[in-house]
């Protein structure tokens, strides 16, 4: 069985390596898709007013594959010490609008604590409790504020794939995981990443919000596919949006940091020092100055960097993130979003 989880999905090529492949079809507008309304990020506030941002998953209509509805990972960050890696849930049980979703990564410092949440019956809003083992339960509050939709797609194996064993049994599928954020260039931007396609036996895309502020939001959008090699292969890449009122602007990252050559040698400093630290054997080519786009994700305490597949080293070694601190950076800093 071909297993699909979360950090496959964060494989990478150079997006211009796809520049001049057309487009399969357009499976964002097939006749034949399911689309659904897939899950939505909430807002919380604990009882002693901390926020937490929570995305929750929705059930999948007939038709979709446990394995695609999974393809929409869930996921729990709370503002205040968010180094720009969202921590996975995994849903424990969902009965009606009452869910339980356990933490089971790295990125939490309460690993294994289990997210007790009932929405409304128009999943509006809702309420909870998170309980870290052996740690006593703290209430929140819910309300929804993007709603994520999904695409599914499936259809007989391609002749060029007929004979594999895999995608002989599964055929083709593309799925497609995305929020809607109201603003049209942004909603465009959105659908279009959401949309990519150029390979046979799979594409496998979202896009997902890993900031969310009254004056900022911020996108990692994943592009991922297979034609039945040893492996997918696939490319990921952010976006950040200034909120003012209706209108959304996208920023670059020399919105946030000062980009003279003192900064630019500062931080990359840095991150070539956490690059080492994690053992990523190309860590000298983390600079700044070493990659032509830089996919990053800002917070209120500093500027997470991160690292598509084989920029900082081989396939096994991942796609690291880099968190810098505010401290860090110092007077490099132009502007950060509040909590």
């Amino acid at each position: 069985m071909k297993a699909l989880t979360f950090g496959v999905l964060l494989f990478v090529k150079a997006h211009a390596a796809y520049a001049d492949v057309p487009l399969a079809e357009n499976f964002m507008a097939a006749p034949d898709r399911i689309e659904w309304n897939a899950g939505a990020l909430y807002d919380g506030r604990f009882e002693d007013g901390a926020a937490l941002e929570i995305e929750v998953a929705y059930p999948a209509p007939a038709g979709v594959s446990k394995r695609d509805a999974d393809s929409f990972v869930q996921t729990v960050w709370e503002p205040r010490h968010y180094q720009g890696e969202p921590s996975h849930l995994f849903a424990v049980d969902a009965v009606g609008s009452n869910i339980r979703l356990k933490v089971l990564d790295e990125r939490s410092a309460e690993n294994g604590s289990i997210y007790t949440i009932t929405l409304a019956p128009d999943r509006a809003s809702g309420q909870g409790t998170v309980t870290a083992p052996g740690g006593k339960p703290r209430s929140f509050t819910l309300r929804r504020s993007v709603p994520y939709t999904g695409i599914v797609v499936t259809r007989p194996a391609p002749p060029d794939l007929a004979d594999n064993p895999y995608y002989k049994q599964n055929g083709f599928v593309f799925s497609a995981f995305f929020p809607t954020l109201g603003d049209p260039d942004a909603d465009a931007w959105i659908r279009q990443r959401a949309g990519i396609c150029r390979d046979e036996g799979e594409c496998r895309n979202d896009v997902r919000i890993r900031w969310r502020s009254r004056s900022l939001v911020s996108l990692m959008a994943t592009v991922w596919g297979d034609s039945g090699g040893a492996h997918g292969d696939g490319q990921f890449e952010t976006r950040q949006y200034r909120i003012d009122g209706r209108t959304m602007t996208p920023l670059g990252l020399d919105a946030f940091i000062d980009l003279d050559d003192t900064c630019r040698a500062k931080i990359s400093a840095y991150l070539v020092a956490r690059l080492r630290a994690k053992a990523m054997p190309k860590a000298g080519r983390g600079g700044l100055d070493g990659r032509g786009t830089v996919p990053f994700t800002p917070t209120s305490g500093g500027v997470a960097f991160h690292f598509n597949l084989y920029e900082v080293g081989g396939y096994a070694d991942g796609t690291p993130t880099v968190f810098v601190p505010r401290a860090q950076m110092g007077t490099c800093v132009k502007y950060l979003p509040a909590d």
